[in-house]
């Protein structure tokens, strides 16, 4: 599993798993997003295991990290911040979480112009390149979580 857990391996052996996965058809091919396979969710509980405070998500995905901060009572609020309709549409109707809040608009314009301290900040966007540039230009200066 990537390394989580002192994990070096996943490896399903019979009859497979039911594994979610959200796509995007564009430019004539399926492109996936996001999946609920293990290391996703162990990556998830991971992150949200770490976080404190008020909560600032990038990206709603499958909601796995929704799931995971609900279990932390160290996290007060959440603010999770999806630029596509289709996938808050799709997927916050099964994750309705009173205290749990869903903004639609870029995760960058948002945290431009919020104005607010968050506690703690996830931001899983898929980038493929530039990831460090990008976040340098959000101006986040803070911890990774280790």
């Amino acid at each position: 599993m990537s390394g989580l857990d002192d994990a070096a391996l996943f490896q399903v052996e019979r009859g497979g798993i039911p594994v979610t996965s959200l796509q995007e058809y564009r430019n004539g091919k399926w492109n996936t997003w996001m999946v609920d396979d293990p290391p996703h969710w162990k990556a998830m509980q991971w992150y949200a295991g770490q976080a404190r405070g008020d909560v600032l998500v990038g990206g709603l995905g499958l909601g796995l990290i929704i799931h995971a901060l609900d279990t932390n009572p160290q996290v007060t609020s959440v603010v999770v911040v999806e630029k596509s309709r289709d996938v808050i549409n799709l997927v916050w109707p099964k994750l309705e979480k009173p205290a749990v809040v869903v903004v639609e608009d870029d995760f960058r314009s948002f945290y431009e112009k919020a104005k607010i301290y968050y506690d703690t900040i996830i931001v899983d966007l898929w980038v493929t390149r530039g990831i460090a540039e990008k976040l340098q230009k959000l101006r986040l200066e803070a911890e990774p979580m280790r």
